[in-house]
């Protein structure tokens, strides 16, 4: 049940990261108006009850190590284009081989996993959402339901 749970979360996260292609470029930004990629990550994982370290090296040393075969979506990737291989970008995996991140030259985009990103790809990590996250949703799912069922559908 929580792997389906997960699964299910994986693809709202990757849909909500979905939400955010087009936004600008704005290092230490976190919203609508422009943000980095830890922004991005960030904002991202906050809907879902998750709280993250707020640069990139802290949040690939978070969560649950993932290998690259085994990505779903909403896993975060962490990658480096340094040469001592520290952790200096993220981003959340949507499926397909595609990743969503904010580029610091086109802002919030969708890019494969081609061979440049997969030769600098560092770690996978994820995430559960809180119980907080969990609760709500099933709260929510029995609001809607009450009222279905007084307005007799």
């Amino acid at each position: 049940m929580l792997l389906i749970l997960t699964m299910l979360t994986g693809d709202y996260v990757a849909f909500e990261a979905m939400r955010y292609v087009g936004v600008p470029y704005r290092y230490g930004g976190t919203g609508f108006e422009g943000m980095d990629c830890s922004g991005l990550v960030n904002a991202v994982y906050s809907r879902f009850g998750v709280k993250l370290p707020r640069r990139s090296r802290d949040i690939a040393r978070a969560g649950v190590e993932v290998h690259p075969d085994s990505l779903l979506p909403g896993d975060i990737l962490a990658f480096s284009s340094s040469p001592d291989g520290q952790v200096n970008h993220v981003g959340i995996y949507v499926g397909g081989g595609k990743f969503v991140h904010a580029s610091t030259s086109r802002g919030v985009v969708v890019d494969s996993l081609n061979e440049y990103y997969s030769r600098r790809l560092i770690t996978a990590r994820r995430f559960r959402p809180s119980k907080e996250y969990y609760f709500s949703r099933i709260i929510e799912g029995i609001r809607l339901s009450a009222l279905r069922m007084l307005d007799g559908k």
